[in-house]
């Protein structure tokens, strides 16, 4: 495709900054190929061929800017996705970081759900610290995602059964109730335990976290954006807290020497 060949930088670059302008999305922090993609999703879906028109689009159409902008934020996802590494979450990162609680005498955890989509992870995170039983922690789980509408979707966590092809059926049974027409409600013991919020995952920098799970987020970020976030997550961190991230993804700049190795195989990590 002449789109994905991105031949007429000038005009590529007029694009990412309407987008960056009117759409509210950085794309300076991911590569092109990811952004020329999505927009030639649009493209197709106007039955366009032209940046020049598309870019003029966006500029006088609202409509096509939150479509653009659901489409560069999709994200694809349910619940207790590669159910190997909640295993190592429930049965390891839980109860080692509720002996380091224990000996600190707090009981307070707060983990930040970056990226969260549609609310699955958030959700799988609540579900996990309650099946672990130590009744002595208070958890609070931050859930942010970029696009708003993403965010309403996950507060207001009505789920289709295929989205929990992963999960024990007994979970779904004990968490969520039937809500009619296919659809399964996430029960008001998992929901007080998250703050669902719109943020960027740039900007957003959330203070004493004991875990942060960014999974399959990153996949399309620059590896100058990637060095950052990672360096900004491990500031994030309290000593001792955990970060989780995804099995085809690797840790970026100096992080990497900072960051010590809990599981290797499902990419969790500590900060000593």
């Amino acid at each position: 495709m002449v789109l994905l060949e991105i031949k007429d930088k000038e005009l590529f670059d007029k694009v990412k900054k309407t987008i960056s302008n009117l759409v509210g999305f950085d794309c300076s922090q991911y590569s092109d190929t990811f952004v020329a993609r999505r927009v030639e999703v649009r493209l197709r879906a106007n039955s366009m061929d032209s940046l020049g028109d598309y870019n003029a689009l966006l500029q006088k159409s609202e409509d096509e800017r939150k479509s653009l902008s659901k489409e560069l934020s999709i994200h694809v996802t349910n619940f207790f996705r590669d159910k190997e590494m909640w295993l190592v979450f429930k049965d390891e990162v839980i109860p080692t970081l509720a002996r380091l609680k224990q000996e600190k005498k707090l009981s307070r955890v707060t983990v930040w759900s970056a990226g969260c989509s549609s609310g699955e992870e958030p959700l799988s995170i609540a579900i996990c610290f309650l099946e672990a039983g130590i009744q002595r922690l208070t958890v609070n789980i931050v859930a942010t995602d970029i696009d708003p509408a993403t965010v309403e979707r996950a507060k207001n966590a009505e789920y289709e059964e295929q989205q929990f092809r992963e999960a024990d059926p007994k979970l779904k049974d004990r968490y969520f109730s039937d809500a009619g027409d296919g659809l399964f409600k996430a029960n008001p013991e998992l929901l007080r335990m998250i703050q669902y919020k719109a943020a960027d995952i740039h900007a957003f920098r959330p203070a004493n976290i004991d875990i942060i799970f960014c999974r399959n987020t990153v996949i399309y970020f620059s590896l100058t954006a990637k060095s950052k976030l990672y360096g900004d997550f491990y500031d994030c961190l309290n000593a001792g807290g955990f970060f989780i991230m995804g099995k085809t993804e690797v840790l970026q700049g100096p992080a990497r020497d900072k960051f010590q190795i809990f599981d290797p195989k499902e990419r969790v990590y500590f900060k000593e």
